[in-house]
C-alpha cells in the first residue's frame, strides 16, 4: 500500500499503523514556524536552545520541542 493512498482527511498518513507526518518537523519546516533562517535553527540546536533528535544523518524536531523553545523564550 502506498502511502498516498491512505491519507487522511487532517493531512497525515498511516502506512502500517504509524503517522508518519505531524510526528517529526524538519529544518525547513522549523524555520517556517519560527520565521528565522535555515541556519539559525541549525545554531539554536547546535547550542542546544532548541532541543530536538537526529533521524539518521537528518535532524528532527517534534512539535513540543517547538513549543518549549517558544515558551522558554518568552520567560526571559
Amino acid at each position: 500500500m502506498r502511502p498516498t493512498e491512505n491519507k487522511r482527511p487532517d493531512g497525515t498518513v498511516n502506512n502500517d499503523g504509524l503517522l508518519l507526518t505531524k510526528l517529526a518537523l524538519t529544518r525547513p519546516q522549523v524555520a517556517i514556524l519560527l520565521q528565522v533562517s535555515e541556519d539559525t535553527i541549525s545554531n539554536l540546536h547546535r547550542t542546544e536552545q532548541l532541543k530536538g533528535f537526529r533521524c539518521g544523518r537528518h535532524l528532527r524536531w517534534t512539535p513540543d520541542d517547538v513549543r518549549a523553545f517558544i515558551e522558554e523564550a518568552h520567560q526571559e
